[in-house]
């Protein structure tokens, strides 16, 4: 693409090229939720929790707060398909390269998969 095309292109405005907010309005992937919006209460939760584990610098004192979180995130995406494809969309986009510590986010799919292996 050309540069003056770049910015007429609505890929370059999708939601998951886009950066990071800490306060995300609405999920990545579409859901269909059921009567009390539990689903979608729980996707912008689990929104929320990605970002702090890529947004907060890990420190040695910090450890455990990232492993309480990262067991958070996938005990919460384990047994629903629908979080299943939000925490890969939320992925997706945290490493995209707008987060300066992305590199956290890998380890959450590698954990993600031995997890997902061992059933």
């Amino acid at each position: 693409m050309t540069e003056s095309a770049a910015e007429e292109n609505a890929l370059w405005k999708d939601v998951l090229l886009t950066s990071c907010e800490e306060t995300s309005t609405d999920t990545l992937t579409t859901i269909d939720d059921d009567d009390d919006g539990s689903v979608r209460k729980k996707a912008l939760d689990l929104a929320r929790a990605c970002y702090m584990f890529t947004a907060v610098l890990m420190r040695p004192t910090g450890v455990q707060y990232h492993v309480n979180l990262a067991q958070n995130i996938l005990s919460a995406t384990l047994h629903n398909e629908v979080l299943k494809n939000e925490l890969y969309a939320h992925l997706v986009k945290l490493t995209s390269g707008s987060m300066p510590y992305a590199l956290q986010v890998y380890i959450v799919v590698l954990l993600f998969k031995k997890i997902t292996n061992r059933r």
